[in-house]
């Protein structure tokens, strides 16, 4: 193959790979942003607490995983919290839709709660090889 057509070969696929880790990118950060949201909006009812995040590259797998941590109220019914439309605020206008976008936008997710003591999101995103 000329070495001009070599190169552009694998400029194409330079940007095809930046692009496809860009749309993963958001994805993660879609989800990501529920996670917190969910914290912000349902952990800490009478205002202000903590939230830890954590991200990790797994090599192996080719992935990222994304815990967020709470140390609110807790979840009492994770079942009907992870079913689409379910909300414990439908007077402030909540759509119920925060671990289904989350879960739409990973390729894991894990929601561990105890009332009193908080909730654990953790959701992995595994990127396509080239």
């Amino acid at each position: 193959m000329p070495k001009a057509k070599t190169k552009r070969l694998q400029g194409q696929r330079s940007r095809l790979f930046r692009c496809r880790f860009r749309l993963l990118s958001k994805k993660s950060e879609t989800a990501t942003s529920e996670a917190v949201t969910n914290a912000v909006v349902h952990a800490y009812p009478q205002g202000g607490g903590k939230i830890e995040i954590i991200g990790k590259i797994d090599h192996e797998e080719n992935a990222i995983i994304v815990t967020v941590k709470d140390f609110g109220c807790g979840i009492q019914d994770i079942t009907s919290a992870l079913e689409p439309f379910y909300t414990t605020k439908p007077d402030e206008e909540r759509s119920g839709m925060g671990f289904t976008i989350i879960d739409t936008f990973s390729d894991e997710m894990n929601v561990t709660s105890k009332v009193g003591i908080g909730t654990i999101v953790t959701f992995k995103k595994v990127f396509s090889k080239c």
